[in-house]
């Protein structure tokens, strides 16, 4: 009898989640002309079961890719909009490193350029740049102290120091800070701080401290610092169980010059 014989081999490659995944069918198979029909119709249902299993993992590759591209466009939309979000903060945003030392900023917002005089690209491309060289030299240590005492305790902080600015000018800043915990190790792995510009408000403090507690013409302290020193005094003086005296001195004749 004559036999005709065929073979066959389809493979399909797909890169799916960084990975190339192959289907790959192959087989053999002869036919008798002679044979009944039957066997022709075995190969006809066997032809539709592999192009169904051929279709089904098709719609499974193009379901797979819609998902993965639709959670690039969420990580991407969410990305974009925490860096907005920091950007539209009226302060300094940066986190701190504290896995090495000295500690390293990772994360930073553009309003960094109202204090250093740098952008936050080059501020972040310079490894050399110390998150405490904006920071005036006498108010130094009082910053690092803070900092210091937030790592150790967990707590929330607060702390004024100066900044010398680009243009030689003395400006005012709070800065405030909390640790952030690592999930696995529960130790504290990052500080997050913002840094808000309050010159303004310190110069009106200021202003307001100075009507309140020192004379408008003389410019002398008046009753009311007397008072506040006074009471200022006599907590230190609870809390550390030494004496304190208020020496009195009376000028004879002062109220006809003062008058």
């Amino acid at each position: 009898t004559e036999t005709d014989t065929h073979k066959f081999q389809k493979s399909l490659d797909n890169n799916i989640a960084n990975k190339v995944w192959r289907l790959t069918i192959a087989g053999e198979h002869s036919v008798d002309a002679n044979e009944d029909t039957r066997h022709s119709l075995t190969i006809l249902v066997a032809g539709l079961i592999f192009s169904m299993v051929v279709l089904v993992f098709m719609l499974m590759v193009i379901d797979n890719r819609k998902q993965l591209a639709s959670l690039e466009n969420v990580v991407r939309r969410s990305r974009d909009n925490y860096r907005q979000l920091l950007d539209n903060v009226p302060g300094v945003v940066f986190r701190l490193d504290l896995t090495v030392n000295p500690w390293r900023i990772v994360m930073l917002n553009n309003r960094i350029d109202r204090i250093a005089g740098h952008s936050r690209n080059e501020i972040m491309a310079n490894e050399a740049f110390a998150v405490d060289d904006y920071i005036h030299d006498d108010n130094k240590d009082l910053v690092k102290q803070a900092r210091t005492a937030a790592i150790r305790t967990g707590d929330p902080y607060s702390v004024e120091f100066r900044v010398i600015s680009t243009g030689k000018e003395i400006r005012w800043f709070e800065e405030q800070g909390q640790t952030s915990l690592n999930e696995v190790t529960g130790d504290r792995e990052f500080l997050d701080v913002v840094v808000m510009d309050i010159t303004e408000r310190k110069a009106n403090y200021d202003s307001q401290r100075k009507l309140a507690f020192y004379d408008t013409l003389t410019g002398l302290p008046n009753r009311r610092l007397l008072a506040d020193r006074i009471d200022h005094q006599l907590v230190s003086t609870d809390r550390s169980g030494k004496w304190s005296a208020i020496c009195f001195i009376d000028m004879d004749n002062f109220k006809f010059i003062n008058d």
